[in-house]
């Protein structure tokens, strides 16, 4: 009887050895997924925090466009202001121009000095009127440069908001990862702080097999006067 509740104690001693041996295995599994979590964490969170900065500089970048659109759209108002007053000087030159072709075909009797001082007045309105023309035809050319100018600026600000947008998604989605990898790392210290506990009743029922062991050991011993003596930890 003796010798088989020795063989049962040392069997169950194994067995709790086993378990134990189990637990920490588990909990090294556990620390390494929460070491797994907590990396990959921290790799989110910098990806995130570039991603921010980027965010910032763009959201600058579209601001000091803004204000160059604004900026740009004030010359162009003033550039049309500069062309209406061109064309009304054009036309104000132009109808005394009229006037004085009409006033020229009244006066046309052939030999009149005011004709001919009305001839000086028209040829040189004539040459007024071409060089009003020529003026406004640049101040044109300039309005409609100024405008390309703009509608540039505007293309790239369109653009920069696609950047910006694009950014903001993979700003999100990595808010959610986070926010998993979060979830990820609580479940993990959740399983460990749970498996150092079970690690500690692991260890207590390995210490009470072992005592049961030892007690069974030498009782055995007592009773059979058996001079080689061999506790649970297998020493002689």
């Amino acid at each position: 009887l003796a010798a088989a509740s020795v063989s049962d104690l040392r069997q169950k001693l194994q067995e709790q050895q086993a378990a134990l041996e189990k637990v920490n295995q588990q909990l090294k599994e556990a620390q390494s997924d929460k070491a797994d979590a907590q990396a990959l964490k921290t790799q989110l969170e910098q990806q995130k925090s570039l991603l921010l900065s980027q965010i910032g500089t763009l959201t600058e970048q579209i601001g000091g466009l803004d204000n160059d659109i604004v900026n740009k759209q004030d010359e162009i108002n003033q550039k049309q202001q500069e062309v209406d007053q061109k064309q009304a000087e054009y036309d104000q030159r132009w109808a005394d121009f009229k006037d004085r072709m009409r006033a020229m075909q009244r006066l046309n009797d052939g030999g009149s000095i005011a004709l001919l001082s009305l001839e000086q007045i028209v040829s040189k309105d004539e040459e007024i009127c071409q060089q009003l023309e020529d003026e406004h035809t640049q101040l044109e050319q300039q309005r409609a440069e100024l405008e390309q100018a703009k509608a540039d600026l505007e293309e790239k600000k369109a653009d920069y908001e696609a950047q910006k947008a694009a950014l903001n998604s993979k700003t999100s989605e990595l808010a959610e990862n986070i926010s998993q990898t979060d979830e990820s790392i609580s479940k993990a210290e959740a399983e460990e702080q749970a498996l150092k506990e079970a690690q500690i009743e692991a260890n207590k029922k390995v210490d009470e097999a072992a005592k049961e062991l030892d007690a069974a050991l030498n009782a055995a011993n007592q009773a059979y006067g058996n001079a080689s003596i061999q506790c649970s930890l297998d020493f002689g």
